[in-house]
């Protein structure tokens, strides 16, 4: 059997190539929101704030537009504070995640299994109530396991000196792998009082999805390193003229 040294190196370092795109694959420049109204601003109900419960049906319009109430209360901030991209007190919308009680949201969206995801949100708390220090789960599952968080996180905020012109809006984010096509994520306040966490902008971006190499492409790869070296020991023993 006859084997071309010369096609064995082409493959390999096309199979080299595949696999540092696969392994180097970084997020795309203005990559899209895969989640439905993230900044919480798909409609104005025309008042300071406005509270919701589960009772709420998600649909494509008012200000929870596509999100899910999965307990307790949330409120809608219109006026009352600044959101996170504002300049004075008007309609940039944001959600204090303690109505008259703690509340949790959700929502789901498409994603390709093994594909890699970032979600970026930002946060400020009510500064006109208890406690000062506010506290929110954040999390990631698929839609088949729930109850199987791929990424739950813990995030907190100090509002001591914070005020309705001086929010002090942080930025949180976290990457995750997609186990289903079908994924949930959600936000929940884990405080009491009608004072929480306030919670704006919420993004969910694709990183990668770039495929693993096939065994063979592995395999094309090994061989073709080792044929590197093969060439590179006979060349430093090769006599010098």
């Amino acid at each position: 059997m006859k084997i071309s040294i010369g096609g064995l190196f082409r493959k390999s370092v096309s199979a080299c190539a595949a696999l540092g795109f696969a392994l180097g694959a970084t997020t795309p420049v203005h990559a899209a929101n895969l989640l439905q109204n993230g900044s919480f601003e798909a409609g104005y109900s025309g008042v300071p704030w406005q509270t919701y419960t589960p009772a709420y049906s998600p649909s494509a319009t008012g200000h929870f537009a596509y999100w899910k109430i999965d307990f307790g209360q949330v409120d809608i901030i219109n006026t009352l504070w600044d959101g996170s991209d504002a300049d004075t007190l008007r309609n940039d919308a944001s959600v204090d995640m303690n109505g008259s009680l703690g509340g949790g949201i959700s929502q789901v969206f498409a994603t390709a299994v093994g594909a890699l995801y970032h979600v970026s949100f930002d946060i400020a708390g009510n500064y006109a109530g208890a406690p000062v220090t506010k506290h929110m789960d954040a999390k990631v599952a698929g839609v088949t396991l729930p109850n199987a968080a791929i990424v739950s996180n813990h995030y907190t905020f100090d509002v001591t000196g914070k005020s309705a012109t001086n929010m002090g809006w942080e930025s949180r984010g976290f990457d995750f792998i997609a186990t289903e096509s079908s994924t949930r994520i959600s936000f929940a306040s884990t405080i009491t009082g009608n004072a929480g966490m306030a919670l704006d902008n919420v993004e969910v971006t694709l990183a990668a999805a770039a495929p693993v190499p096939e065994p063979e492409t592995y395999a094309m790869m090994l061989a073709g390193l080792g044929l590197l070296s093969v060439v590179a020991r006979r060349r430093k023993q090769k006599p010098a003229v």
